[in-house]
């Protein structure tokens, strides 16, 4: 604990310190000027469910110009997670809710920390090149990002490179990246005879293509497609299947490939209002897919932005996922977000700028939101559903 207090502090030295030295870098006399000013921003999520999860993210992220093309970027999240109780097989958790940078779609095992203790903490480090300029008369630019993570059981390190370019007198962007990762799953206390199943690796790999084209004045269409492969032990030691009434460590398939696409239209109603809708769709090789519908309004305030949006999600059930087993079979699923799932999520974002100057340039912006989602699983019975409850609040300030 120690040490990964005095990490937390490093990283948050190194993030003052780039906040202050990008400032210092701007408004130097000899300093090129660069083409985006920088920014920091710092966010807190909690997240809460019915089932008495609760998550606790802070995040802060500060982007610093090097030079006209040059920009680095640093990232450090914390989650802090508790549970009641201990884990049971086949109890649902979680939602289908996504709010960057807190993931609630996953929230990972039912116990947790060392010796099943019901609380644990997640710390993330992110470190990110961005080099912005022309070819041949088209601006783009080129992203590098390395990640890691680290939690009592559980360790992840991956790394991104991806581009971006505007084409047609920047009526036309198209956008592309690659990713590889590698993942290592350490339970403090394997299940009995289970030992020889960890610590297990996984590797994933994912590459994606989108664009965005201008069709008028006041509409965008946009749309992308993004591939992920993951290889090795996709089980989690904390999950359980029921099998003849008893609870057994879950066994799912060493792989999983993702297929995930969305098309998107952004329409400028007037009076400051523009409407989004948006569909996506999911499919992998479990045979799980999902198709997901989104809809949100965003109105422009006199010193802000209000958000309303509206997401449905329809999900089919893995090929092998069942409730509970007659016999023990080769593959055994124990998480009930692999099996059907209908769920319905609502929220509203709020920013507003609270300082605004144009000399020397810079601003200050308060930013929040909050999302409530309702998650049915139809074949865990009448009523098996989860109801979670996000929340979030920021400040953003650019020089």
């Amino acid at each position: 604990m120690r040490a990964r207090a005095g990490l937390l502090a490093a990283v948050r030295a190194l993030v003052a310190a780039g906040v202050v030295l990008g400032g210092c870098a701007h408004r130097g006399a000899g300093a090129p000027v660069p083409e985006r000013p920088g920014r920091f921003e710092f966010r807190g999520i909690v997240y809460g469910d019915d089932e008495g999860v609760l998550v606790v993210t802070t995040a802060g992220e500060a982007e610093v110009p090097i030079g006209r093309h040059l920009g680095l970027r640093v990232q450090l999240v914390e989650d802090h997670v508790s549970v009641p109780g201990d884990a049971s097989g086949g109890r649902p958790t979680g939602t289908v809710l996504r709010n960057e940078p807190a993931d609630a779609i996953t929230t990972a095992s039912l116990a947790v920390g060392p010796s099943g203790a019901p609380e644990e903490e997640r710390v993330e480090l992110g470190v990110g090149l961005d080099v912005v300029g022309e070819a041949g008369g088209a601006p783009g630019r080129l992203s590098a990002r390395v990640r890691g993570s680290t939690e009592s059981d559980y360790r992840s390190a991956s790394g991104t490179l991806g581009g971006t370019v505007e084409l047609a007198r920047r009526n036309t962007t198209l956008s592309g990246w690659v990713s590889f990762g590698a993942d290592v799953s350490d339970p403090p206390e394997p299940a009995p005879a289970q030992g020889s199943r960890w610590p297990a690796r996984t590797w994933r790999g994912s590459a994606g293509l989108a664009a965005s084209q201008v069709v008028h004045r006041r509409a965008v269409i946009s749309g992308g497609a993004a591939l992920s492969v993951a290889r090795g032990e996709l089980a989690s030691p904390f999950r359980s299947a029921r099998v003849a009434g008893d609870l057994v460590p879950e066994v799912l398939p060493g792989s999983r490939d993702r297929l995930t696409a969305f098309a998107q239209l952004a329409w400028h109603l007037g009076r400051g209002t523009a409407l989004h809708l948006r569909q996506g769709l999911y499919l992998d090789t479990w045979r799980v897919w999902a198709l997901i519908p989104e809809a949100g309004l965003h109105v422009e305030l006199p010193r802000g932005l209000l958000g309303l949006r509206y997401r449905f999600y329809r999900q089919g059930a893995a090929e092998f996922y069942a409730p509970s087993y007659d016999e023990a079979l080769p593959v055994l699923a124990g998480d009930p977000r692999l099996g059907t799932l209908v769920a319905h999520a609502a929220g509203l974002s709020i920013r507003g700028r609270l300082v605004e100057s144009t000399s020397p340039p810079g601003s200050l912006t308060l930013a929040g939101g909050y999302d409530l989602a309702v998650t049915e699983f139809p074949q865990l019975g009448e009523g098996a559903r989860v109801v979670g409850h996000t929340g979030n609040v920021g400040l953003i300030a650019t020089w």
